[in-house]
């Protein structure tokens, strides 16, 4: 934390003057403080309930109001206001004394610079302390919303864990035809799935959470017993997830109209595809690159990147055949390459005259 900001400081101690000399002493060294004395129990609980403190500074001797009864106070209201607690004594007794009374650490009276550098730590855990909990809060809300986005979801959603739902959602149990996501609950996969098919499930929930990527997405195919008697096959998407801070395989059904399937489809091949040679484009080269890349990093599979590049290729168009001809021959050349790439290979459009395998 800055040492140009104000410490707010309580001090307790039974003589004003050597709160004084404290106060001027953390002027002098350049750290600015707003500090009030407290000698009794009514003073510090109305400074406590009107005004927010950093630390305490207190001396173990003290008779009005002993350390230990203000530490008390302070957990009352539920304070983060350290207590630093000085001493006249030597040797290691009044400082384990004093740490199991409560305070963070405990300073021999004269030693002024050792008080500056506990001040400092306590400042800077303050700090720390204050950021984890805005950082859990943000975090509880996220949930929160999360939890509300999955609840009012119209895509099916479920979390599976140990082949039971965890959780479904209303959209989940209406595509299953039943009555409400409560009658899901901890039911096994199983027990909605076709006897045929149980094997294969069974067999899938076991090895995508032993060995399944964490990242990627697999379908799964069966047919479903559904709610109302009937049955159907049913294709969830299925990923490794987390809910509720378990570990689990999440479903998820997307619940798209006729319409909007195909123009997704339409808008999907017009992101990834080049119009002129009607390969794939730079866009989708860069995230089955990346795709690759992360199956590499994890020594599951291995892949080779080849840029062909066509040497002259504007000069040459433009010299013999025209402007006009460009396109044609890049697609001719584009069909020419389709030929001779792999099945498991990608080939791309990557520049105005090269490609990507």
């Amino acid at each position: 934390m800055d040492q140009t900001k104000t410490l707010r400081l309580l001090i307790l101690n039974d003589s004003l003057s050597e709160a004084e000399r404290l106060i001027s002493m953390l002027h002098n060294a350049g750290r600015p403080a707003r500090a009030q004395h407290v000698n009794d129990e009514e003073t510090l609980t109305q400074q406590l309930q009107d005004k927010s403190w950093d630390l305490m500074i207190a001396h173990d001797s003290t008779q009005n109001l002993r350390p230990v009864t203000a530490i008390r106070i302070i957990r009352r209201f539920n304070k983060d206001i350290p207590l630093i607690l000085l001493t006249d004594q030597e040797g290691t007794y009044a400082i384990v004394e004093g740490m199991k009374m409560g305070a963070v650490d405990v300073v021999r009276l004269d030693e002024d610079q050792h008080l500056l550098q506990v001040i400092q730590r306590e400042m800077d855990n303050i700090l720390v302390r204050a950021q984890r909990r805005f950082a859990e809060r943000r975090f509880h809300d996220i949930e929160r919303r999360n939890q509300q986005l999955l609840d009012s979801s119209r895509d099916a959603i479920a979390f599976v864990q140990d082949g039971m739902f965890l959780y479904t959602n209303d959209s989940f149990a209406e595509m299953l035809a039943f009555g409400n996501s409560e009658e899901l609950d901890c039911m096994p996969v199983i027990d909605i799935t076709n006897e045929k098919d149980q094997l294969k499930v069974k067999k899938f929930l076991k090895d995508f959470m032993l060995k399944g990527s964490e990242i990627d997405t697999v379908p799964l195919e069966f047919n479903v017993l559904m709610g109302d008697g009937s049955e159907r096959p049913i294709t969830f998407d299925v990923c490794k997830s987390s809910y509720d801070d378990e570990i689990c395989i999440q479903f998820v059904v997307h619940q798209l109209n006729a319409d909007t399937q195909e123009l997704e489809a339409q808008l999907e091949q017009i992101k990834y595809q080049d119009l002129s040679t009607g390969l794939h484009n730079k866009a989708y080269l860069l995230e089955i690159l990346q795709k690759s890349v992360d199956r590499a990093g994890r020594g599951s599979q291995n892949s080779a990147l080849i840029h062909i590049g066509i040497k002259d290729f504007l000069d040459t168009v433009k010299n013999k055949l025209g402007v006009a001809a460009l396109d044609i021959v890049l697609a001719t050349i584009a069909n020419h390459a389709k030929t001779l790439t792999p099945p498991e290979g990608t080939l791309c459009r990557y520049s105005e005259n090269s490609f990507m395998l």
